[in-house]
C-alpha cells in the first residue's frame, strides 16, 4: 500500500497546477482523509494530529518577514506638516527672544509645511 501511495504522489506532482488553489487543497484534504481512514483505528487520532501539526508548521508565517511589530508595518507614512506646526509655534515665540533662531525655525516650518501640503497632491496626481 505504501508503494501505491508513493506512486500516486509522483503522478500528482506531474499533473499541471490548477488555477484555483482551493480545489487543489480540497483534493489534498480528501487524499489525506482517505489515508487516515485506511490506517489502524488506534493510529487515526495520532495521524490526524500529525497532519494538522505539519500543516500548521508548513504554513506558519516566516519569522523573518515579521521583524517589525504590526503597528509599525501598518503605520501611515510620515507627513512633514505634523512637524511644521510645532516648529511654527516655537519659531513664532523665539522670533521675539532670539530673532535669528526664531527666523530659522519659521523658515524650516514653512518648508516642511509646504512639502506636507504639496506631497499628497503630487502623489495622488502621479498615481492616477
Amino acid at each position: 500500500m505504501n508503494q501505491h501511495h508513493n506512486s500516486h504522489l509522483h503522478s500528482r506532482a506531474e499533473e499541471p497546477r490548477r488555477s484555483f488553489p482551493e480545489e487543489e487543497i480540497e483534493q489534498l484534504t480528501r487524499e489525506t482523509s482517505q489515508l487516515i481512514r485506511t490506517a489502524d483505528r488506534k493510529r487515526r487520532e495520532e495521524l490526524r494530529e500529525y497532519a494538522l501539526n505539519r500543516l500548521r508548521e508548513e504554513t506558519a508565517p516566516n519569522r523573518l518577514d515579521n521583524d517589525l511589530p504590526a503597528y509599525l508595518r501598518n503605520a501611515a507614512p510620515f507627513n512633514p506638516l505634523v512637524l511644521a506646526l510645532p516648529l511654527l509655534f516655537m519659531g513664532g515665540l523665539l522670533l521675539f527672544l532670539s530673532p535669528p533662531l526664531g527666523s530659522l525655525l519659521l523658515g524650516v516650518a514653512v518648508l516642511l509645511g509646504s512639502w506636507g501640503i504639496l506631497r499628497p497632491l503630487l502623489y495622488h496626481r502621479r498615481k492616477t
